[in-house]
């Protein structure tokens, strides 16, 4: 409980310190501009426009380059970790990332080695979701659930003998 109110004191404090230099922006633009306070609200919106128009682009620049290259070298780099470390076979139908890690670390048939690899492949991927992360998460997740889909497949291979 305690924790927690400390929690959104932090948050809170965040955001309002988050603004000010937005709030000294617009104060010092309507000072020079001689402007009154619509003057100091249109140079805060205008604030937030832009850095909207930034978040977008960079965004849309993000996926495109996921798109175009990192999926395959994140994918590619995943699936060399799982062979690596020797993961256990995936289920055939997993939900995605997290649950196969979650289930590699509560199968106590599993070595601890591949344990402890698959609490720190889970607890990289929870980071990614701190904030200013969400993105970044959601493409790493799609290439670590893809190099997983891919390690299943050649196991399964490897069992029947089929390529």
């Amino acid at each position: 409980m305690i924790v927690a109110r400390k929690i959104n004191r932090t948050i809170l404090w965040n955001f309002i310190l988050g603004w000010m230099p937005d709030l000294a922006i617009s104060w010092a633009a309507t000072a020079y501009l001689h402007g009154e306070f619509i003057t100091f609200i249109l140079v805060l919106v205008g604030l937030q426009a832009v850095y909207f128009a930034v978040w977008v682009k960079k965004s849309l620049w993000a996926w495109f380059l996921y798109w175009f290259r990192d999926k395959k070298v994140l994918t590619r780099s995943a699936l060399d970790y799982l062979v690596e470390n020797k993961f256990p076979k995936p289920d055939s139908y997993l939900a995605d990332a997290e649950e196969y890690y979650g289930a590699v670390i509560e199968d106590e048939a599993v070595a601890t080695k591949i344990r402890l690899e698959a609490a720190m492949a889970l607890g990289t991927l929870n980071a990614l979701k701190m904030p200013g992360g969400p993105q970044t998460y959601l493409r790493i997740s799609i290439a670590v659930d893809n190099a997983i889909e891919q390690y299943g497949r050649k196991l399964n291979e490897r069992e029947t003998g089929t390529p």
